[in-house]
C-alpha cells in the first residue's frame, strides 16, 4: 500500500503535520471513558525527566536509542499472566500491554506523545518508569473490567520495559556475550578496543542484528501458541474505547493495525547475542515479579 501522509496527534487532540505512515489517522474526537488527570501526571513525569537529563547533560539518544521488549514479548508476558490470573479482562489487558508504545512517530526519532510521557519516565531511560505512581493515581474506584485490565496491562508494560533494560545490560550477561563473540575472529576485530558493554556491541553490530535472536525466539513462540493474545486480540483489533486522555482508543487501534504482524517465518540467527535460555530467564523472572505485583493489586 503506498504511503499517505498522516498527522500525529498532540496530547490535546489536534494533529501535527509531520510523520508519514501507511494508513489515514483515526478520528480521536469523542469517547465516553477517560482516566481524569492522567495527562497532568505524565506531563510532570516528562518534565522531571527532562530536568534530570539537562542537569546531567544527557540527550534522548545518548545511549544510541532505546532498546525495549517487542510487542510479541509483551504479549508473551500477557499470555502467561492471564493464565495465572484469569480474573483479568483479556482484551483490556492485552491492549494495555502494548498501549505505552502506541504513540505516533514524528519522523525524527521522536514521538507524539513523547516516550517520556507514555512511559512515565522519571529519568533518562525506561528503567525509571514510575509504574507504581501511575497505578496509585489512576486506579480509580468503579473502573470497568476492561478499563482496569487496560490499566494493569499498561503498568505491566512499564515493568517489562524497565526489567528489559536491566536484563540486556546485566554485567554477567554482557560478559558471557563478549566471550561468545570473541570466539569469532571477525566479531573480535569489530570489538577490538571497545569497552565490554551492551551499547558497544549495539554500536558495532547494529540493533537489527543483535535483536535477531530475540525475534527468532518470539516467532517460534507464536508458531507454538496460535491462540496467543498477540494473534487473537491485537492482530484482529478494530476498535477500542477511550481509556487514557493521552492515548485515545482510535490512536491505539491505528498504531496496533500498523505494527501488529505475524512473522512469516523464524529469522536466521545464531544465538550469540541473546541465547534462548537468557530470553526464557527474562520472561520467567518478569512474569514472577508481575504476578506478585498484580496479586498485590487484587488480581486473581
Amino acid at each position: 500500500m503506498p504511503n499517505t501522509e498522516v498527522k500525529p496527534q498532540r496530547a490535546e487532540g489536534t494533529w501535527l503535520e509531520t510523520a508519514r505512515e501507511t494508513r489515514s489517522p483515526p478520528d480521536s474526537t469523542g469517547g465516553a471513558f477517560t482516566i481524569v488527570g492522567v495527562f497532568f501526571f505524565i506531563s510532570i513525569c516528562a518534565e522531571r525527566a527532562g530536568q534530570r537529563r539537562s542537569a546531567r547533560g544527557i540527550s534522548p539518544d545518548a545511549r544510541g536509542g532505546m532498546a525495549m521488549a517487542s510487542w510479541i514479548a509483551h504479549l508473551m508476558i500477557a499470555d502467561a499472566l492471564l493464565a495465572r490470573l484469569p480474573s483479568l479482562d483479556r482484551r483490556g489487558f492485552c491492549v494495555g500491554s502494548v498501549a505505552p508504545d502506541c504513540n505516533v512517530p514524528n519522523g525524527d526519532s521522536t514521538f507524539t506523545p513523547a516516550r517520556e510521557i507514555t512511559h512515565c519516565m522519571t529519568g533518562p531511560g525506561k528503567e525509571t518508569a514510575d509504574f507504581e505512581g501511575f497505578y496509585a493515581r489512576f486506579a480509580a474506584p468503579g473502573l470497568s473490567p476492561l478499563a482496569r485490565g487496560f490499566l494493569l496491562g499498561y503498568c505491566v508494560h512499564l515493568i517489562a520495559d524497565a526489567r528489559f533494560q536491566r536484563f540486556i545490560r546485566d554485567p554477567g550477561r554482557v560478559k558471557a556475550m563478549f566471550a561468545r563473540l570473541k570466539c569469532d575472529p571477525a566479531a573480535r576485530e569489530r570489538l577490538s578496543g571497545q569497552p565490554e558493554t551492551f551499547d558497544a556491541v549495539k554500536a558495532a553490530f547494529g540493533k537489527a542484528a543483535i535483536f535477531r535472536d530475540v525475534a527468532a525466539w518470539e516467532a517460534a513462540y507464536l508458531r507454538a501458541n496460535p491462540h496467543s493474545g498477540y494473534i487473537e486480540v491485537l492482530c484482529g483489533l478494530r476498535e477500542f474505547p477511550d481509556v487514557l486522555e493521552i492515548l485515545p482508543g482510535s490512536m491505539i487501534v491505528w498504531k496496533i493495525r500498523q505494527n501488529a504482524r505475524i512473522p512469516a517465518g523464524i529469522p536466521a540467527h545464531d544465538g550469540r547475542f541473546f541465547p534462548v535460555n537468557e530470553c526464557e530467564t527474562y520472561l520467567r523472572e518478569t512474569c514472577a515479579f508481575a504476578t506478585a505485583w498484580l496479586r498485590g493489586k487484587g488480581a486473581a
